[in-house]
């Protein structure tokens, strides 16, 4: 006699799979008025959309905060937001009057072990630079 308990074979059984877990990354972003800002690049703009790659379907956090505040580590956050079923996620950030300065942003993953992405550093000036005279 077998001590092995055998699952019923129906297709409403309980299946778990282990998703792998994909490490956020930060890929793009862009100002409120479609212009890219690269890493470590400057805006006037007063919001920002950030785009890259995540775990499917699963939950992340935008964190952001001034570069000189919180020991060079983004701080605050949006809130949660579900990554798309292809990995792809986007959000908008906007805001009234951005302080000018230096801000840092990583998205960091509310799964397991809370994967984060490296930090993106965006400086906000009073006007762009490719305006200013």
């Amino acid at each position: 006699m077998s001590d092995k308990k055998q699952l019923p074979n129906d297709s409403s059984a309980l299946s778990i799979a282990q998703v792998p877990e994909v490490v956020p990354v930060i890929e793009s972003v862009v100002d409120l008025e479609g212009n890219s800002i690269p890493n470590n690049g400057s805006t006037s703009s007063r919001g920002i959309t950030l785009k890259g790659k995540g775990t499917a379907n699963m939950l992340m956090h935008l964190f952001w905060g001034l570069a000189d505040a919180g020991g060079g580590e983004p701080e605050f956050s949006n809130g949660a937001f579900k990554v798309g079923e292809d990995g792809n996620w986007s959000i908008t950030s906007s805001f009234g009057a951005p302080m000018l300065g230096s801000y840092l942003y990583k998205m960091k993953s509310s799964y397991r072990n809370q994967l984060e992405s490296e930090i993106w550093r965006i400086n906000y000036v009073s006007t762009s630079p490719e305006k200013a005279s």
